[in-house]
């Protein structure tokens, strides 16, 4: 079998975890998404190729109690996960979302991620897969969400309450 490692990113607040992520990297085409692609019977051939390493964020789940305010949490994980694929000399960044979160990544984030191919149906939800080679996702949003860049690349000592741990 494939050795990649996974790494599991934890936002911990005063109460327990509020949100969770786990991250991968390897060859883009033994990635989860790739796969899953493969096994739905989509023409992998259609996709937009990224430069190996990938690093993909398998999952983001997030504590929705009413009331919260979820997306410190989420952008935590987020940044969490970009610095992973920065530390580990990933090449591009991969991601499968629904497509209202696609939207909000470029819109108000500025991240210019790319659509990879057609929208993969998965347990009921549409599935896009988005990706994009990490010098030009960096640039897009230092250009356009200069503020999320400065949070983004922020050191991490000085995030309090994500601890990203190995597995």
């Amino acid at each position: 079998g494939r050795v990649s490692p996974t790494m599991f990113h934890i936002a911990q607040g005063i109460d327990g975890p509020l949100g969770v992520a786990a991250s991968t990297i390897g060859p883009l085409a033994e990635l989860p998404l790739r796969l899953a692609r493969q096994a739905a019977g989509i023409d992998v051939a259609m996709e937009v190729e990224l430069p190996d390493a990938a690093c993909e964020l398998v999952s983001l789940s997030v504590d929705s109690n009413p009331g919260r305010n979820t997306t410190g949490v989420t952008e935590a994980l987020y940044r969490s996960f970009y610095r992973q694929a920065k530390r580990s000399g990933a090449k591009s960044a991969v991601v499968g979302v629904d497509p209202w979160v696609f939207d909000i990544l470029t819109e108000q984030y500025g991240v210019p991620f790319t659509v990879l191919g057609p929208p993969l149906s998965l347990l009921g939800r549409e599935l896009l897969a988005i990706g994009g080679d990490l010098r030009v996702l960096e640039e897009g949003v230092r250009r356009d969400a200069p503020a999320f860049f400065a949070y983004l690349d922020q050191p991490a000592e000085r995030t309090p309450g994500v601890a990203p741990s190995v597995v």
